[in-house]
């Protein structure tokens, strides 16, 4: 499942958490495009109980994409 996180600077973000260490995290997205923040710029951060995936997108794609 995902994360939606907000910064403090009034950013909403939506993705993955890629890696995670005390200094920072990077937050993978949509479209590829990648995050990293510092811990001290959260705001708030909320694990997702629904998977990120549309509804119904893995019976278009075949297997070896969803790989």
């Amino acid at each position: 499942a995902g994360v939606q996180i907000e910064t403090n600077s009034g950013d909403e973000l939506l993705g993955f958490v890629s890696s995670e260490t005390d200094q920072q995290i990077t937050l993978r997205m949509a479209g590829g495009l990648v995050r990293t923040l510092k811990p001290a710029e959260l705001k708030s951060r909320r694990e997702l109980a629904q998977s990120l995936m549309p509804a119904g997108l893995a019976a278009l794609l075949h297997p070896l994409e969803l790989a």
